[in-house]
């Protein structure tokens, strides 16, 4: 499988997994899923809203980090 069909199975498996993947664990099991695909030792999801041009955090979700 070249790296086209890779990235493409991946998009798919994302897209699927909203019926399959429980909202509150999506995130984890997506960063996992893109572990399979691109080499990485932890990562970070932030949500955020425009507030008059300035961005504002929402949420903060921190895949495989040190606590602190």
């Amino acid at each position: 499988m070249n790296k086209l069909d890779e990235f493409s199975q991946l998009t798919l498996d994302l897209y699927r997994s909203v019926s399959c993947v429980k909202p509150d664990g999506f995130r984890g099991w997506a960063f996992d899923r893109l572990q399979q695909f691109i080499e990485f030792d932890s990562a970070i999801w932030i949500q955020a809203t425009l507030v008059e041009d300035i961005p504002v955090t929402q949420n903060v979700y921190l895949h495989n980090q040190p606590d602190v």
